[in-house]
């Protein structure tokens, strides 16, 4: 197998991480309002990790006896049981005829015959056989590859596998001043099973392939070079703390916007606001539906009752019981209608509700952003607008 070995610069430079880091946190619908000044970045580390790039070159040699068949079509007579009916009539099935006898109808059954018949058989007959050989065209088979820590499609690794680079982008040499995460899981295994796969399908053109009507005594001779490029992609381990509670992100260092982490600072007073929120909306459309259902069905039942109440009673004394039925099922019908309006409302108060903590955000950003005041200055207009938010 050939193998090569190349790396990705880094794109983005370290002086960018603090900055990225603060957009990221600031779009985070549940993190704390004054998160763009209240984290500190603990480490910054710059890494490479590989992804292995795996290609299997395929192809069959074949050999067959092939075998050329013709088929023709041979008179051949059988017996054959038909039924005879009183009128001389033939069937293929069993019957009976409905006759009077002594002035009673009576079934007769139909008279079993055997009858001499001329049917066509296929014959097949074999005319030649030939031993054939040939070879497939090559194929090639691709898999991605990448292990962290000796195991495959965890979230991260999958993260790492998605990492996009651009050919130019890589070079022969290592990066120096990095760390690099070196190999590690079964790769041979993988290139193991993407040749049987590859071995699988070329064999299958080779069956398509072989001359006749059929074939016996097929023989396989594969013929496969496995090929492992190994490109290692920068990647920046990031742990930060806020709270005296350490946090953990990885940034791609060749496109700042693709992140991966498994957890980010809450604000507790927004996450609680947002269950509470979403349980209340949850429990007043469970009672809308609760309403609506019950209303519905009570008039279904009351018009039901209606109609099987007059076959036994008096009109007047029916209309009066599916009445009552009515009534439920207007009251509830009522009911529904008012928790709809309220479910309006409350679904109405949340969106304005978020889009007032957005504004907020988009606010504290512009306000760090600016080049206007000292950043004691800038925190205490921030903390002022935080203050004010949670006092309205």
């Amino acid at each position: 197998m050939r193998s090569s070995e190349k790396s990705v610069p880094f794109q983005v430079e370290e002086n960018q991480i603090r900055e990225v880091l603060r957009e990221f946190l600031m779009n985070q619908e549940t993190a704390p309002l004054d998160i763009m000044y209240s984290f500190d970045i603990k480490s910054i580390v710059r890494e490479m990790y590989p992804i292995s790039f795996l290609s299997v070159q395929c192809s069959v040699k074949w050999s067959a006896l092939s075998i050329y068949e013709k088929v023709t079509q041979i008179p051949v007579q059988k017996t054959k049981t038909v039924f005879i009916d009183r009128n001389g009539w033939e069937w293929s099935y069993r019957g009976s005829d409905r006759v009077k006898i002594n002035g009673e109808w009576q079934e007769v059954p139909y008279t079993p015959q055997q009858k001499l018949v001329t049917e066509m058989v296929s014959k097949t007959e074999i005319t030649s056989t030939q031993r054939t050989n040939g070879t497939t065209d090559t194929k090639t088979f691709k898999e991605k590859v990448v292990f962290v820590d000796g195991q495959r499609n965890t979230p991260f690794a999958n993260w790492i596998s998605r990492m996009s680079f651009s050919r130019k982008q890589v070079q022969d040499n290592r990066v120096t001043g990095v760390r690099y995460i070196e190999k590690t899981g079964d790769v041979q295994k993988v290139i193991g099973t993407l040749k049987e796969t590859a071995i699988q399908a070329v064999s299958s053109m080779a069956q398509s392939q072989i001359p006749g009507n059929r074939y016996e005594d097929l023989q396989c001779v594969p013929n496969c070079a496995a090929n492992e490029e190994t490109v290692y992609v920068p990647v920046y381990r990031v742990v930060y703390t806020h709270e005296n509670r350490d946090y953990k992100i990885m940034i791609n260092g060749t496109d700042k916007s693709q992140l991966f982490y498994e957890a980010f600072p809450e604000d507790a007073t927004i996450v609680r606001d947002i269950a509470d929120r979403a349980g209340v909306l949850h429990n007043e459309k469970i009672k809308y539906i609760a309403f609506l259902s019950v209303g519905i069905l009570q008039l279904i039942a009351a018009i039901i009752l209606f109609v099987i109440l007059t076959d036994a009673w008096d009109a007047l004394e029916a209309l009066l019981v599916s009445s009552v039925f009515v009534i439920v099922g207007g009251v509830c019908l009522a009911l529904s209608v008012k928790k709809r309006k309220n479910l309006k409302k409350l679904q109405t108060e949340a969106k304005d509700k978020w889009t007032a903590l957005g504004q907020l955000r988009n606010q504290i950003v512009t306000i760090f952003k600016s080049s206007d005041g000292t950043f004691e200055e800038k925190k205490q207009r921030i903390e002022k607008l935080i203050k004010e938010y949670y006092t309205s």
